[in-house]
């Protein structure tokens, strides 16, 4: 078996996997198609991230005026920011594209905007040094699905099918 670790945002993954460039994937949201199969595997919770001198934010009118740092279109975690915004009237904002984490996270902490982004991969960044704020239960809270095509099949994709169970199974007996 040989695996190789793509990286992209959501859609691009999705389209990888549909258009047979990749056997699966990790993806933020699993797509509602018939030909895309997925088994949930880590609850993840977002957060909004800003600088830490940043006002309090109880809801999306306290980032009135601040850009949005965030992966490029495509990206399911951006979705939920303009969700968040959106009914605010807040949908239009300026929106800063960065291609990694940290370099998001550098830049929420340096005062240049606000980002979404899951609290386990904040985590990961020990140097960030941002202020965490809830999001609204209903964004928040996420499953990280890995999808594959219906009629995946081959030895080395069911031998990481049965791993991927096997990494479920661990997760949900803790």
């Amino acid at each position: 078996m040989r695996v190789e670790l793509v990286t992209g945002t959501n859609d691009a993954m999705v389209a990888a996997v549909s258009e047979r460039r990749v056997d699966a994937a990790f993806v933020a949201e699993a797509p509602a198609t018939q030909e895309i199969s997925h088994l949930p595997l880590f609850d993840e919770r977002l957060v909004l991230i800003t600088a830490v001198d940043h006002r309090a934010v109880r809801r999306a009118k306290d980032v009135a005026g601040d850009t949005v740092i965030a992966f490029p279109a495509g990206c399911a975690y951006r979705r939920v920011v303009e969700r968040w915004l959106a009914p605010d009237g807040l949908a239009a904002v300026r929106v800063m594209e960065l291609g990694s984490y940290h370099a998001i996270v550098a830049c929420v902490a340096a005062g240049a905007g606000v980002a979404v982004m899951p609290e386990s991969v904040l985590d990961t960044v020990h140097s960030a040094q941002v202020a965490r704020h809830k999001l609204p239960q209903a964004l928040a809270r996420r499953t990280t699905p890995f999808i594959w095509r219906r009629t995946q099949q081959g030895p080395a994709f069911l031998r990481l099918h049965e791993l991927v169970q096997e990494l479920r199974s661990a997760q949900r007996a803790r």
